[in-house]
């Protein structure tokens, strides 16, 4: 059985007035591994294994550019009682702390990064293009390593390079690991900021609030083409959000647009949080068959030589991105050595977490 985060999702708030721009950028997958008996040791050799092989190759997958080497464990890992045991996994000379924890029946335990993986240059990459939207064409360092995992609630420093008279601004780390770019003193107002504010405002009144589809369209347009600039590779070529002509988000109202994937469409929701934040955020998954089969595929082989067994597991799930409904299912073809199985995957969220196992005997 296993679990993980096929791709990232695509989710976008905005507080109007505060002018923030946010963006959820990497979340790694979570995965669940196969382990010994509870209450047994677990051999750490066997889950330096697992690490590598489903979070060192999905980080891979990820980011092919990325120095990913082999994890380091402790020789033996209790895992017994709730106890939590830690691995380290260097990526890009960066320590980063894998967690380890049973994981209930049938005989699991569970790796996984504790919180969300950032890139620095990604981040980075980021704010320059936030800045680009406020007329000024800068670049940004901000601190810390070149990779890190960072919690909701934490923060850290940029600066513009090359501008003495710009003082150093904060970026902070969101639920669901979006990352908020700040109002900075001097910078002018976009037309979406002054158009927000002003739907945003009306809401708070109480008033009748209908936005324009038009004005929809090009905000999630906008914001697809730079959760672009933070990955390379693994991101599905959408096509132009398309919304009703008018969208009424009256009180507790919701819009829905849609974008389109190959002959594919991902729902959108659209709404005005209690808060103020302009909410867009996607309805369907995403979700990527070859990572699910590469994945996969991984993680049984490895389950079956830590139990002993000569079989190989070969996993088909077939090519390219599908869009699901969350939740729903599906299953992919898999051979345990010469028995034809079935590879059930479950469908958590719409940020594209999927649990799979294998079914015997599934027709």
């Amino acid at each position: 059985m296993g679990e993980l985060v096929a791709n990232e999702s695509i989710a976008f708030k905005r507080a109007a007035t505060k002018a923030a721009a946010t963006l959820l950028l990497l979340l790694t997958g979570c995965v669940s591994l196969h382990a010994g008996y509870y209450g047994d040791e677990v051999d750490g050799r066997s889950v330096e294994r697992s690490i590598d092989g489903v979070i060192g190759g999905y980080l891979h997958i990820r980011d092919p550019h990325l120095l990913v080497e082999p994890s380091r464990c402790p020789d033996r890992i209790d895992v017994s009682q709730g106890r939590t045991a830690s691995c380290t996994l260097m990526v890009d000379n960066v320590p980063l702390y894998v967690r380890v924890v049973y994981a209930g029946p049938p005989q699991q335990f569970s790796a996984k990064l504790p919180d969300y993986f950032f890139e620095r240059s990604s981040v980075e990459q980021f704010a320059e293009t936030q800045l680009l939207e406020h007329g000024v064409k800068k670049v940004v360092r901000c601190s810390g390593e070149a990779v890190s995992i960072m919690a909701a609630g934490t923060w850290f420093t940029c600066r513009i390079v090359g501008d003495v008279s710009a003082k150093p601004f904060v970026m902070k780390v969101g639920n669901h690991g979006l990352l908020t770019f700040p109002s900075i003193a001097g910078l002018r107002p976009t037309q979406v900021d002054v158009t927000l504010t002003s739907i945003v405002n009306r809401h708070r009144t109480g008033a009748p609030t209908l936005v324009s589809g038009s004005f929809l369209d090009s905000y999630i347009d906008s914001f697809i083409a730079e959760t672009r600039t933070t990955s390379t590779i693994g991101r599905p070529k959408l096509g132009l959000a398309r919304c009703p002509i008018s969208v009424d988000l009256t009180g507790k109202k919701r819009g829905l647009c849609t974008v389109p994937l190959a002959s594919q469409n991902i729902r959108f929701g659209v709404w005005i949080d209690e808060l103020g934040n302009f909410q867009v955020q996607p309805i369907d998954a995403i979700i990527s068959m070859p990572m699910i089969q590469d994945l996969a595929e991984k993680q049984l082989n490895l389950a079956l030589a830590e139990n002993g067994f000569s079989e190989v597991a070969k996993i088909e799930c077939g090519r390219g991105f599908v869009v699901m409904p969350v939740p729903s299912h599906f299953y992919c073809n898999a051979m345990i050595g010469t028995r034809p199985d079935k590879l059930l995957v479950d469908v958590k969220d719409s940020r594209g977490t999927v649990k799979f196992r294998i079914v015997s005997g599934h027709g």
